[in-house]
């Protein structure tokens, strides 16, 4: 069961730490300065020094991949523009011929009623 004096200590840890404090054997640390201090403290620093660098890296894979992406979305919907164009002109060309094909054989019946 915790004490309050454990209470009480593990309140005032984080204060020390903030204030760069840290009496487990290692040295303090002045923000200002930006020295370093020995410890387990300095291995925290290193790997929150580490991790930030990896989630910079990380911000800057993904903004390139989404960069990425919008170039592939560019293209396929010009694609797909393109596409739905030659679409629109097989149907034209079709309807084109139809028409022809009607006509030709309009003259064709006219010219046998003629005769």
């Amino acid at each position: 069961m915790e004490t309050s004096q454990d209470a009480a200590r593990e309140e005032q840890q984080p204060a020390q730490e903030m204030a760069g404090q840290d009496h487990e054997g290692g040295e303090e640390y002045d923000a200002q300065e930006g020295e370093h201090f020995s410890g387990p403290v300095s291995s925290a620093l290193a790997e929150q020094r580490v991790s930030r660098k990896r989630a910079q890296e990380d911000v800057k894979l993904l903004a390139n991949r989404i960069a990425l992406l919008k170039q592939e979305e560019k293209k396929a919907w010009k694609k797909i523009e393109d596409t739905k164009k030659k679409a629109t002109d097989i149907v034209n060309v079709r309807q084109r011929n139809a028409d022809h094909y009607q006509e030709k054989n309009m003259l064709q019946n006219q010219r046998q009623a003629d005769e």
